[in-house]
């Protein structure tokens, strides 16, 4: 199992925290650098696209990717573009990440339409088949959909392979099945290991009933992991995460019961979380983009690294 690194970069994500981040990441031995994509809310932020951009060109062997880039408010055709030229600026290291769309504050402020989730559900599979036409085929392609048209339309920047597609999400009734069909990896959201191997299970009985191979999707998931080895590392932990706005005014209990209820993964002794993780690779997670929860700093990084990292990146 893999562990890549996924940063927020709606908050505190400057340029500066960016490079620093991003070279400590290739120095430690992660596998890769992920970045969601929203517009900022308060503070600094950085462009999804932009970042990556610059990653790719100024790192070696990480994996580069979004997680996920809404297609709510990114055109499908246009995002294909950039993350293929991305892909072959880096030598075939980009894996774009997708997904239908959720943060109503997003599209409110800016004025994009979400959509009901009728609306944002089949907006997003047609996206993903325009996605997929595109990176997948290098003759001329034509699509005619509700949202979405090509018209003997062709992309031509490739890194010696087709531009690997992440499809986010976990909705068994449209997500899974649009995963099934479309994608080259799969990102869950944070779950438990016994949510994700139900998740898993029913994803490898969608993907043989669209005639592929489960071996065909690889699996990842979302989660944070925040571990410490004894009393005073634990304070230290729930102090970088009361630093954020919304855990200001939290005690050191309550901030980690709301990551239990909210946002399940790995928090707590070296120990628990190490067992906690191999539970997650025994429910087939072959690689965990591990969020930062807006902590951008370079000693948890370094505590992953020592304490967590040599066990996995496998």
């Amino acid at each position: 199992m893999k562990l890549t690194i996924c940063l927020q970069g709606t908050e505190d994500l400057t340029w500066t925290a960016w490079t620093e981040i991003t070279a400590a990441v290739e120095r430690l031995g992660f596998a890769g650098v992920s970045i969601s994509d929203h517009f900022p809310y308060g503070g600094d932020g950085l462009e999804a696209i932009t970042a990556l951009t610059y990653l790719a060109s100024h790192s070696r062997t990480l994996q580069l990717g979004t997680l996920v880039s809404p297609l709510s408010f990114r055109d499908p055709v246009m995002l294909a573009r950039q993350a293929m030229l991305i892909d072959s600026l880096s030598g075939g290291r980009m894996v774009l990440g997708i997904g239908a769309g959720w943060m109503q504050s997003d599209h409110d402020m800016y004025g994009y339409d979400l959509g009901d989730v009728n609306t944002r559900e089949a907006r997003f599979e047609e996206g993903v088949q325009v996605i997929t036409l595109l990176v997948r085929n290098e003759c001329p392609v034509s699509f005619e959909g509700r949202f979405f048209h090509l018209r003997n339309a062709r992309l031509q920047a490739r890194a010696g392979r087709p531009l690997p597609i992440l499809i986010g999400g976990s909705g068994p009734k449209r997500t899974l099945p649009i995963v099934a069909k479309y994608a080259d990896v799969w990102n869950s959201q944070s779950m438990t290991a016994e949510q994700f191997q139900e998740r898993n299970t029913l994803l490898d009985a969608l993907i043989l009933q669209a005639g592929r191979k489960p071996s065909d999707v690889k699996r990842t998931i979302f989660a944070p992991i925040f571990h410490w080895r004894d009393e005073q590392e634990m304070e230290q932990v729930s102090s970088r995460l009361k630093a954020t706005s919304m855990f200001a005014e939290m005690s050191t209990e309550q901030v980690f019961k709301w990551f239990m209820t909210n946002m399940p993964g790995a928090i707590g002794s070296r120990d628990s979380v190490l067992e906690k993780l191999h539970a997650y690779e025994s429910a087939g997670v072959e690689e965990i983009h591990v969020t930062m929860f807006g902590t951008h700093k370079l000693d948890h990084l370094e505590s992953l690294a020592r304490d967590i990292l040599p066990h996995f990146n496998g």
